[in-house]
């Protein structure tokens, strides 16, 4: 099955954006972020309440509840931006290039103006599917985005890729804002 392709900045960043969703490693930074902040309001809460300043305590107590609300949008936000900026920076010439991608019965072909590669589909360690995109991670830490867009015939580039014994690990439901 033969792809001809374009990624737009968009393109990387929803793809950089569902990576780090994914990472174990940002999860628990989230977590950790979410705990210290938790803690830092609290401990300032009792100890403005210790020191009868009981009207600032409750305000920290406040601005606890209110940090564990708002926290999680805020390094949404924070990453977001991080990976825009990120993407301008290392990523401009590569934007708006044509992808010919080939799914052979051993190998992914890929050529595009600034590189050629042939990928055996033995380092193909995932196939991940979200609503608007696959995402072909290799185990060389390299990965393809294929945009459904690019293609009316979504069925068949699943159907291809299953054909070829990859694992389609799919997520219907993934949005950057849900997790």
């Amino acid at each position: 099955m033969k792809l001809q392709y374009t990624l737009s900045a968009e393109d990387y960043l929803d793809y950089y954006l569902f990576t780090a969703s994914q990472s174990p490693t940002i999860r628990k930074k989230l977590q950790n972020e979410r705990i210290i902040l938790l803690l830092i309001t609290i401990s300032l809460g009792i100890y403005l309440y210790a020191s009868g300043k009981v009207y600032a305590a409750v305000i920290m107590g406040l601005w606890a509840i209110a940090g564990e609300l708002w926290f999680p949008q805020y390094f949404r936000y924070r990453y977001k931006k991080h990976y825009e900026k990120f993407i301008r920076e290392n990523y401009a010439k590569r934007i708006g290039t044509i992808i010919n991608l080939d799914i052979q019965e051993d190998a992914l072909y890929s050529n595009d103006q600034y590189m050629e590669g042939k990928f055996f589909l033995s380092q193909v360690e995932k196939v991940e599917e979200t609503p608007a995109y696959f995402y072909v991670k290799l185990n060389i830490g390299s990965h393809f985005i294929i945009p459904k867009k690019c293609t009316t015939q979504i069925d068949e580039l699943r159907n291809t890729l299953k054909a070829r014994g990859l694992t389609i690990v799919e997520h219907p439901n993934w949005r950057w804002e849900k997790w």
